[in-house]
């Protein structure tokens, strides 16, 4: 039902929206070119980050040439999926690490040297705990996880 809205949108602009039930997930890429839908893998799990994953969509990716960094993200969370399968979000948080620019920036502090628009920066942690229906939230990146920075909702 998600993707069936999205794809009624008028979109200027491309995004990933990730739609959650209390069984299923699936991120959501929209597009001007079009509507994709991401399943999660065999295995159940689901990761995306800055950049198309279907192949249609991909054709006209910029993130190749002007921000690389999203394909190691994304390899660094293949590579971590055990780490970042466990119960403790604690952990999981851990097992996201990697700063910029020596590691995949999967956490991403602002260089302020830049221009306002290329500090980017980790603003949230986020976990799900699906059969529970409930989102757990960390302002920061995951290296400033602790037990007390988690919010509940």
């Amino acid at each position: 039902q998600a993707a069936d809205i999205a794809r009624s949108a008028t979109v200027s602009a491309s995004t990933v929206i990730t739609a959650v039930t209390g069984t299923d997930a699936a991120s959501i890429e929209i597009s001007p070119a079009g509507v994709a839908v991401i399943a999660p893998d065999p295995d159940g799990v689901l990761q995306h980050c800055n950049h198309f994953l279907d192949k249609d969509l991909a054709v006209g990716e910029r993130h190749a040439t002007e921000r690389p960094g999203t394909y190691d993200r994304l390899r660094h969370l293949r590579d971590h999926v055990e780490e970042l399968s466990v119960d403790d979000l604690n952990a999981r948080a851990l097992a996201m690490l990697g700063h910029a620019p020596v590691d995949a920036p999967v956490c991403a502090h602002p260089d302020l040297t830049q221009p306002l628009n290329q500090r980017w920066e980790t603003l949230a942690t986020i976990g799900l705990d699906l059969p529970a229906g409930r989102l757990r939230v960390h302002q920061g990146g995951p290296c400033q996880v602790t037990e007390a920075t988690w919010q509940t909702f």
